[in-house]
């Protein structure tokens, strides 16, 4: 195991690991997740539009720990705590942040969203993420933005998905 991995792994586990310690929750598990980008869009005021194919980024490999917390499951990659409700099944976790400029007006969504099942000891799932900005007149053509769509797939450390 590189030294890289090792740290992420030591960080991407260490809220989970501390909370399972403490009997708050049941760790399920870590996970090598692949998240591959299947679609990339351009939102302008006419619609949804795909990106060329070579914008599409590569897949990447992130550790992902999950925990059940019920009535939730708690979600860790890298650093960042997902809250999904329901331990069992299909299950989302959204986050959602707003900001609006004072001084045009103009208000910026960002929207991320994870779907999972832990079925068979895999994590299997998607993803969408979407950036949209919307407001008056000085805020040009709108809404415009960008969309992300994929896939995650994963399994235990060492075992194939």
């Amino acid at each position: 195991m590189t030294s890289s991995r090792s740290a992420r792994l030591l960080a991407g586990l260490a809220l989970p690991l501390a909370l399972a310690g403490a009997g708050c929750g049941q760790l399920v598990g870590t996970f090598d997740v692949t998240r591959t980008t299947e679609g990339l869009f351009t939102i302008n005021p006419s619609g949804l539009f795909p990106k060329p194919a070579e914008e599409i980024p590569p897949p990447v490999t992130e550790l992902y720990a999950v925990e059940l917390r019920a009535p939730a499951t708690w979600l860790v990659i890298a650093e960042e705590l997902w809250i999904a409700d329901g331990t069992d099944g299909e299950r989302t976790a959204t986050k959602k942040v707003e900001a609006t400029d004072a001084a045009t007006g103009c208000t910026t969504t960002r929207t991320r969203s994870i779907t999972f099942d832990l079925g068979n000891g895999i994590f299997a799932g998607g993803f969408t993420e979407e950036t949209r900005t919307e407001g008056p007149e000085g805020c040009g053509a709108t809404p415009k933005g960008e969309r992300a769509v994929g896939t995650l797939v994963g399994a235990p450390p060492g075992a194939a998905p």
